[in-house]
């Protein structure tokens, strides 16, 4: 069940202030909220949960070194790739 979730919670979920959350959906960094009939603005807590996946995923990504080098490799081998086709 998809559940909408206020302010407050998602401030719950993610460690930073009311302003800096602001700042982060102004920046693009985060989504906007929903904004229903009486003035309320909500989340899906689906997305605000998936958002949080992601940057745990990001976050690991980034201190894994295999996981580094293998990224690296890619792309070197995507370059080479480039190259040599026509």
């Amino acid at each position: 069940m998809k559940k909408l979730i206020k302010i407050a919670d998602v401030l719950e979920r993610i460690p930073v202030s009311r302003s800096q959350l602001f700042a982060m959906i102004a920046a693009g960094k985060f989504f906007k909220p929903v904004h229903l009939g009486g003035g309320g603005s909500f989340w899906p807590e689906h997305e605000v949960d998936a958002w949080i996946d992601a940057q745990v995923q990001t976050e690991r990504a980034a201190q894994n070194p295999v996981l580094k080098s293998g990224i690296k490799t890619l792309k070197s081998l995507l370059l080479l790739a480039l190259r040599v086709l026509p």
